[in-house]
């Protein structure tokens, strides 16, 4: 750290971050954060900076992953990543042909075309294959009116628990719903040793109420007959989202899931529930809070029939882009005190989604901003995974979040900043970071294989 009686002394290339106390000027060096974060760069509390690790950390060789809608599965349009250039190391699969209601077309009738050609394209290509199963086909459904989050949500709706699901927690290798099973048995068969991570369900704390853009009937990813009824009324048009959400069941079909790819490939990786959103997103219209719902899943026992936790780390510039790095910080560590105090045990992180309404409304350096700051944040907090939502969306409501959207979808192409997350993901992989800091003025400072980065 240097100090100066004016600002014109801090104009030096190695000076990061300038503060003033009194007369005096105090400027934060690269050199600061090459090492262990000295006591200089804290000086008199003028910086004070929040650290990530003060320890060595080894990044996953796979860490940077995308959702990918459009390859194999979907209708075809897409053309794949890799042809581009893009390099990542997790192709998760979701929607289109590779949920359970659209592969079991009617009971013990299974049609896997769209699941096996984006799986296989996935492997072929050389990636890590992650894969969400998720909701219930409603000739399945104990409660049909139980609606699923999009895509469904005007013809009836994908329900959550299947008819059979047992009344008490059995243990494998007694099932808790055969129905379920018998699906989730064919897969991990079918793709033994070919998918690598299987999450159970997808953002099962997303709701729906009727609002003034979203006038259909409520409806939601996840619904317990526990619910508070608040929870259940899936007639009344409200604007909010009131009542507690329980997991019960849902941990019950998580256990079988668990068991059986347990027992047909134990290499696979099990990830709990990806829940989603920072409190401040949970406004009028939709979602449960994900720390609260984390914690309620944590109270039904989740956590003994998983490998790893997982969460969608959503985070636009509420604040401007310099508050994302803070309040993404403070929502991952959020998540991980929410395990200790629940006494869970210590398992893997897995970012399984994350993603900008609309990252293009910025310019593209706060974008790169955006990306670079997300990503080194979780790999410096030791998390095992951050999947960017979306390379190919094939939905009219978040085309505009795809790195790649075809020509028939609206704002076709490949985006500018689909580039930097090759950059950080050629960075990141495989690589040992050492230190890392934020500054108070939202900056990550971080030592990534011996070389100090600033962004």
């Amino acid at each position: 750290m240097i100090t100066g009686s004016s600002a014109a002394d801090m104009m030096r290339s190695d000076v990061i971050e300038v503060e003033r106390r009194g007369s005096l000027y105090y400027g934060l060096q690269l050199s600061d954060f090459t090492g262990p974060i000295t006591s200089d760069a804290q000086w008199f509390k003028v910086f004070e900076p929040t650290v990530l690790t003060a320890s060595s950390v080894v990044v996953p060789v796979t860490f940077m992953g995308l959702t990918v809608e459009n390859v194999g599965n979907g209708n075809g349009l897409s053309t794949p990543p890799w042809q581009f250039g893009v390099n990542y190391g997790i192709h998760r699969i979701l929607a289109f042909g590779t949920y359970w209601p659209e592969i079991e077309t009617s009971d013990n009738v299974f049609n896997w075309t769209k699941m096996d050609a984006a799986v296989n394209a996935a492997i072929a290509a050389g990636k890590q294959v992650m894969w969400n199963v998720a909701y219930t086909p409603t000739f399945h459904a104990s409660d049909v009116n139980a609606h699923r989050s999009s895509g469904q949500a005007d013809s009836g709706g994908w329900a959550s628990a299947p008819s059979d699901l047992a009344g008490s927690m059995q243990t494998y290798p007694t099932l808790n719903s055969a129905k379920w099973g018998r699906f989730v048995r064919a897969a991990v068969q079918r793709y033994v040793g070919r998918i690598k991570y299987y999450v159970m369900w997808n953002e099962p704390n997303y709701r729906r109420y009727g609002t003034s853009g979203s006038q259909e009937v409520p409806h939601g990813n996840w619904f317990d007959t526990s619910d508070d009824a608040g929870l259940r009324d899936l007639t009344t048009v409200r604007s909010s989202v009131t009542g507690n959400q329980n997991y019960t069941q849902f941990v019950r079909l998580q256990a079988d899931l668990y068991g059986i790819v347990k027992a047909e490939d134990p290499s696979a990786i099990v990830i709990g529930p990806d829940f989603f959103g920072e409190a401040g997103s949970q406004s009028t219209g939709g979602k449960q809070a994900g720390l609260t719902t984390f914690g309620a899943w944590l109270a039904a026992g989740g956590a003994s029939y998983c490998d790893a936790y997982g969460w969608h780390a959503y985070m636009d510039e509420f604040e401007g882009i310099e508050g994302v790095s803070k309040r993404l910080v403070a929502l991952l560590q959020s998540l991980e005190a929410a395990r200790v105090s629940a006494s869970a045990p210590a398992k893997p992180w897995y970012n399984t989604e994350t993603g900008h309404e609309d990252l293009e409304h910025m310019s593209l350096d706060d974008q790169k901003l955006w990306l670079g700051r997300h990503a080194i944040i979780a790999a410096a907090l030791g998390w095992k995974s951050w999947v960017m939502y979306v390379w190919d969306s094939l939905n009219p409501a978040t085309t505009q979040m795809s790195l790649w959207a075809p020509a028939n979808l609206s704002n076709p192409g490949l985006r500018p900043i689909a580039d930097e997350f090759t950059r950080w993901a050629g960075i990141l992989q495989g690589a040992t970071i050492t230190n890392a800091a934020i500054l108070n003025s939202g900056k990550v400072c971080a030592t990534i294989n011996g070389t100090a980065y600033v962004v």
